[in-house]
């Protein structure tokens, strides 16, 4: 079958992911593209189904374990994994995230007629965590990816180049069966520039509630402002994850947030009007693949700053569209959002240079394009 992109697409695609919300926030523009080239689009994760989700994707329920996982879990997960596969019966299957990778890496071991996609979305724990647990976790990463990433049929999706270059030096993937794609792509439409909102700047650090997103430096850069008298507004917006070893709890975020006085929304499903609500976007990630946010941020026409990493540098172009800071410094992230609080200026032209970036490499159809090309490469040629 071959779609408006000119290359082979999947009549039947399996994404496996391990929470079906994730699917909805960063795979479902692209599910929906792929479904409108006439794909069967199929989803593996566990329930519950977001409405928007279950509308695009028939949804099959997985028995995955996040946290405390044990052998039987294990054993359960690849089990069911397994009668999904044999039950759908997919031409390809793109697995997202560390755990369904190497789950999804054993179960379709001996399956050379499957076309396989893995979509590493950043490093995560086991790559960028410190301590002997994030040592034990980066030495099952490394022998699982490299079982997983075998076969002729087999891609590899980066969201930058510093983490596909990690991976091909390690040689866990040839780097011709790996492509680099930006991003699950933006609704250009959805989110959109507005005017500033008027009164006193408001900054904002959207995202899971972890460590490794720099929640702790945003809530500490905020302090230093405060303590300078500067007038910003400081807004957390998301939820602790609890299956993440790197998630704060809700009783540690406030009792942080407070004393510096950085206001905790939670989570929250209305992003365009976040970001129309703000001033400044800010995301002091430890790693990240090339995250979300700050792509509807671009698209909002908004100015981000954020660490000097491989996954932030994709997006944020220094001095053009943003500022990057040095990573888990507030003393340096205080001073970027002072400075673009202090400058509306500036802001306005960072964030005509973000929303043109947007349109010219971020948009939903162009991404998705780019995804029709690999999942191509590993469906192999026709006939």
């Amino acid at each position: 079958m071959t779609g408006s992109s000119g290359g082979r697409i999947p009549r039947r695609i399996l994404y496996v992911f391990n929470n079906a919300a994730f699917f909805g926030s960063h795979r479902l523009d692209v599910a929906r593209w792929f479904a409108a080239q006439g794909t069967e689009v199929h989803l593996a994760a566990p329930a519950p189904f977001p409405v928007a989700v279950a509308r695009v994707a028939q949804c099959h329920d997985w028995a995955l374990v996040r946290d405390r996982q044990s052998l039987s879990s294990a054993i359960r997960a690849l089990r069911g994994l397994r009668g999904i596969l044999a039950r759908v019966r997919p031409d390809l299957v793109e697995f997202a995230t560390i755990q369904p990778a190497l789950l999804g890496g054993l179960v379709t071991l001996r399956r050379p007629d499957l076309g396989r996609v893995y979509w590493i979305t950043g490093l995560g724990f086991a790559f960028s965590g410190r301590g002997p647990r994030a040592g034990a976790f980066r030495a099952v990463a490394r022998v699982g990816y490299r079982v997983a990433l075998r076969g002729e049929r087999t891609r590899a999706i980066f969201e930058n180049s510093g983490d596909r270059d990690r991976f091909v030096q390690a040689g866990l993937i040839p780097v011709e069966r790996s492509v680099v794609i930006p991003g699950a792509g933006v609704d250009l439409e959805r989110f959109h520039p507005s005017p500033e909102p008027p009164g006193e700047p408001v900054v904002v650090l959207a995202a899971r509630m972890l460590r490794s997103k720099g929640v702790e430096d945003f809530i500490a850069a905020a302090a230093i402002l405060r303590r300078r008298g500067l007038a910003v507004r400081c807004l957390l917006v998301g939820a602790p994850d609890p299956g993440n070893p790197e998630s704060l709890s809700g009783s540690a975020i406030r009792a942080a947030a407070a004393p510096a006085g950085v206001e905790w929304m939670g989570h929250r499903d209305d992003m365009p009007a976040i970001l129309s609500g703000s001033h400044i976007v800010c995301l002091p990630s430890w790693s990240e693949g090339a995250p979300k946010v700050l792509l509807e941020a671009a698209a909002a026409g908004r100015p981000a700053i954020g660490s000097d990493v491989p996954g932030i540098r994709a997006v944020i172009r220094p001095e053009g569209t943003g500022i990057l800071v040095p990573l888990r410094d507030p003393e340096a992230l205080a001073d970027a959002i002072a400075r673009l609080a202090g400058d509306p200026a500036l802001r306005r032209r960072m964030g005509r240079a973000a929303r043109t970036l947007a349109e010219s490499e971020f948009g939903v159809a162009a991404i998705a394009s780019r995804v029709a090309r690999a999942y191509a490469a590993a469906l192999g040629p026709s006939g």
